[in-house]
């Protein structure tokens, strides 16, 4: 997807780096923004290329953005103290933005004014999302009056915009300006085959792609195990069935970046490095789901082959599986259901560990 620093450049003339801008939601309050951003800018970097973040600048979006990091629960309104947190969180993610390599600032509605580059890289992130609150229908996202001689996206998205609603000539017309197009998601896909008649590529996010290297010395990972809750506006049924789940297990429950008051200890103002280090050390994370509603599957009959038969029927693009570490007498005697699926899916399959269960104490029921 990407060219080598030894590799000719955009015009085919020449060698060495090439001076990439990676366009993206680089300074959106959210931890996954700039992560994604951080590490394509990075993993670019590392490929010997001069790759900066396309620092634009738009007083309305800022406005926007900082009012939806101040107040996430609308319409239901934070209380002064949350706040604060709030507000310490967004001035981190500034700082952390600020240490990055952008580029020199330029006003959002005048991309001529930006610096030259020899390739824009468009994402990832939901970048041609077009019901994006404040960012959908901006054509310079896709690659309307960018400065370069070549246009190319990488895990770009189409976000919670749906595929069966299709995009009109103009903005197909704006995708056929990109010499290579890659996406992460098989809805982005959907759309990009459809407005264009070609398969885009498929590709992992950058933070799968270049994943980050973090420093051991975190505190985090000097914790008693604990639990991550990551999300907000979570039901009450949620809640409680997490409440339950996390006491039977003698986990305490740690909310990251926003307010959730049934929670044992909330790290509001987390900035994105405390972020990554307390993700990496939970011993789990509890978060809603992104998925459409589960759909349950009442077949029967050997477990390996109903799964499989479920996933071709429904077209599933990867199978994930649970496997518990059992003693190799259990696994003689019963088989392995993922090994089973393994073996007979033609369908990727992903095998996911279960937690550790807690020992018993004495005393436990049995």
């Amino acid at each position: 997807m990407f060219l080598e620093s030894s590799e000719k450049g955009p015009g085919g003339s020449g060698s060495g780096p090439l001076k990439i801008g990676v366009l993206t939601f680089h300074r959106c309050v959210n931890y996954g923004s700039y992560w994604q951003a951080r590490c394509l800018v990075e993993g670019l970097r590392s490929r010997g290329h001069d790759a900066v973040l396309l620092d634009y600048v738009c007083a309305q979006t800022n406005k926007t953005e900082w009012r939806c990091a101040m107040q996430p629960l609308l319409p239901r309104r934070s209380p002064r103290e949350a706040i604060r947190l709030y507000a310490r969180k967004a001035r981190a993610f500034e700082a952390a933005v600020d240490a990055l390599p952008v580029s020199d600032r330029f006003p959002l509605a005048e991309p001529e004014l930006m610096q030259d580059c020899d390739v824009v890289v468009i994402g990832s992130d939901e970048v041609w999302n077009l019901s994006h609150p404040w960012f959908g229908g901006n054509a310079l996202f896709w690659g309307h009056g960018l400065r370069a001689p070549r246009l190319i996206s990488y895990a770009a998205s189409f976000g919670n915009y749906d595929a069966d609603a299709g995009i009109d000539s103009f903005w197909s017309s704006q995708l056929r300006n990109f010499h290579r197009i890659s996406v992460r998601d098989d809805n982005s896909r959907r759309l990009v085959q459809a407005a264009l008649d070609l398969e885009p590529v498929m590709v992992l996010d950058p933070v799968l792609q270049f994943p980050p290297e973090l420093d051991e010395s975190s505190g985090w990972s000097e914790r008693a195990p604990y639990a991550v809750l990551y999300g907000h506006s979570f039901s009450d049924d949620f809640a409680r069935a997490i409440r339950a789940w996390a006491d039977r297990r003698g986990l305490p429950l740690v909310s990251l970046g926003y307010v959730n008051d049934w929670a044992d200890e909330q790290c509001i103002d987390a900035d994105p490095i405390a972020f990554a280090h307390a993700m990496s050390q939970a011993q789990s994370v509890v978060t809603s789901s992104a998925l459409p509603d589960a759909e349950p599957i009442g077949d029967t009959g050997d477990p390996a082959m109903t799964i499989v038969d479920a996933a071709h029927a429904h077209q599933v693009d990867v199978i994930v599986i649970g496997h518990e570490d059992r003693s190799w007498f259990s696994r003689l005697v019963e088989g392995s259901v993922s090994k089973n699926v393994i073996r007979e899916s033609d369908i990727p399959v992903l095998v996911v560990p279960y937690a550790e269960k807690p020992a018993k104490q004495e005393g436990d029921a049995k």
